[in-house]
């Protein structure tokens, strides 16, 4: 709810297994956890252990990032490097493994600065052109919609896009995670969307001739059958996670960029 990074920790083999659902639901949520977790000693890894388990590969494909930690001195700087990697760009789970030995041996302490993974670059910025052609598509809309995901409120964009929607006279329609996002007494808020939504908001995507899609995935309780989701419609469709780009539904103009800047610039 804060948007700051949440914590659990748990022990090695049932106790790590037993946080997979919320790992999971943590990361379909883009929610920032930090999962720290126990695990035999290093020597012991890969033997069957009593109460071993390979979190880090049960984990690993619902997990932004994940650790095994197997020497006192990583510790700190691997717990430095998982916070934040767990808030930046999209938000997600990032989880530690800490072996027994790691937990029980003693180092000198530094507190690092925090350094990102070697090829993770969370901060985009929107091109100029891409901008250029979306503010001509939404200038040209006779009935353009705003879909407002889990994004605007992860970004902190939520000022930006009642600002934007009320400049260009556009409704908004809300994801289950977007709610709250905008006030829900909004002129411009139509309600939200999909399978649990309004159904005046799900004639108004399907009568749409442009949708503006800012931090939303396309979820297959908003859309129903994806080739007769805003059949007739064009749709511009920015996010800060390229995965997201084209994965369930085609972007005609797809922006890849923190919705902060890209909607100050719109």
């Amino acid at each position: 709810a804060t948007g700051q990074v949440g914590v659990a920790i748990a022990t090695s083999g049932p106790g790590a297994t037993n946080l997979v659902t919320g790992i999971a639901t943590a990361m379909m949520d883009s929610s920032p956890i930090v999962c720290i977790t126990g695990q035999v000693g290093s020597k012991l890894i890969g033997s069957d252990a009593f109460q071993e388990t390979d979190i880090t590969g049960v984990t690993l494909p619902v997990t932004k990032h994940n650790y095994l930690v197997t020497r006192a001195d990583e510790v700190a700087p691997a717990i430095r490097e998982a916070f934040l990697v767990a808030k930046s760009g999209r938000p997600g789970p990032v989880l530690i493994d800490l072996t027994k030995d790691c937990q029980q041996r003693s180092c000198e302490f530094e507190w690092p600065e925090a350094h990102a993974p070697l090829g993770y670059r969370p901060d985009l910025r929107p091109g100029q052109a891409d901008l250029d052609h979306a503010v001509e598509l939404i200038n040209a809309a006779k009935r353009p919609l705003i879909l407002a995901g889990n994004g605007i409120i992860n970004a902190g964009a939520s000022d930006l896009v009642r600002r934007f929607a009320e400049h260009a006279d556009i409704p908004i329609a809300m994801t289950l995670l977007g709610i709250g996002g905008i006030p829900a007494s909004h002129p411009l808020n139509l309600g939200m969307m999909g399978m649990h939504g309004e159904a005046w908001v799900n004639t108004a995507i399907q009568e749409a001739d442009l949708l503006i899609a800012l931090g939303m995935r396309f979820d297959d309780r908003v859309t129903g059958k994806l080739e007769e989701f805003c059949k007739h419609g064009k749709i511009i469709h920015i996010d800060i996670d390229s995965s997201e780009i084209n994965k369930n539904k085609i972007a005609h103009y797809p922006i890849i960029s923190d919705l902060r800047p890209a909607l100050a610039e719109l």
